[in-house]
Order: C-alpha cells, then structure tokens, then sequence
C-alpha cells in the first residue's frame, strides 16, 4: 500500500509519520510505503524542523535530516492508495483543490479509530511538544494499520 501523510508545511507532523510508518514496515518487513506533502502553496524547499528531526531520531530511529517538504502534486495523489491528513481542515482543502480525486482522504484519527480527528500543530512549541506529537502519530498509526490489515 502507498499512503501519503500531509499537513500544513511538510516540516513537522508529516514527514515523522512517513518516517514512523517506514520504520515500522522496515523492522517489521512489510511491503508499505509512504510519503509526505503540505497543503501549504509554499512548501518545496524547506527542511524537517529540527525538533521534529530530533524527537523522530531519539524515539523511534528515524532520520528525518534529509527531508525537504513538497506540496501534494496530481503525481502523489495518483500514486498514493490512501491519503493520510492530519486535520479536517488538511481533508477540505485537498478535497476542494483536487475534487476529482478517487484517492480515499482522511485525517490519520479516521483510518486508525473510525472517527475523524486532528493532531495538532507542534509548529514553534518545544521538543517537549514535538515528543508528544509523535508518540500520537506513532499511536494512531500502529492502530490504523492494525485496524486497516498492514500489518
């Protein structure tokens, strides 16, 4: 399966779950992938935020220090099975931008437990922040992919 994680900027939430997911399908051997983009019309030339590079390598091995954000493309869209939002918000704004999509789009929340939810921006809080931010998105996507048979 190829999902795609998006939020905002591509810097923060969603790069660690492209980073999480892979990490666990590499440890557990399964044959997933991911990828991550931003809503944001500005996304494509910056880095992982280094608290989101920092709180990824120290909790779960996962290096993030090579990412640079991209703004979801028609081409990610085709290629993902599923698209993985951290908001509602993330889910209107695809949906408005991309209206002919048949690529599923949910927030992470409604594929783990069914029921749509939000992860909030860690964006300019502290590592502490960013810590609790991806042990949620750890969380919620171990759940989802126990929910959804990846695992």
């Amino acid at each position: 399966m190829n999902v795609l994680f998006v939020c905002s900027g591509n810097i923060c939430r969603s790069p660690m779950a492209e980073g999480i997911f892979m990490k666990i399908c590499s440890e557990r051997k399964l044959p997933h992938y991911a990828q991550s983009a931003a809503t944001w019309y500005g996304a494509g030339t910056q880095k992982a935020s280094a608290h989101a590079v920092t709180a990824a390598r120290n909790l779960y091995g996962v290096d993030l220090s090579g990412h640079i954000s991209q703004r979801v493309s028609p081409w990610l869209l085709d290629w993902a099975d599923v698209v993985l939002t951290m908001t509602t918000t993330h889910v209107a704004q695809i949906k408005m931008d991309a209206p002919d999509c048949p690529t599923p789009i949910l927030t992470l929340k409604e594929w783990a437990y069914g029921v749509p939810g939000d992860i909030a921006d860690p964006y300019g809080g502290s590592y502490k922040v960013y810590t609790a931010c991806a042990e949620e998105i750890y969380t919620d996507i171990k759940a989802g992919m126990e929910r959804n048979g990846l695992m």
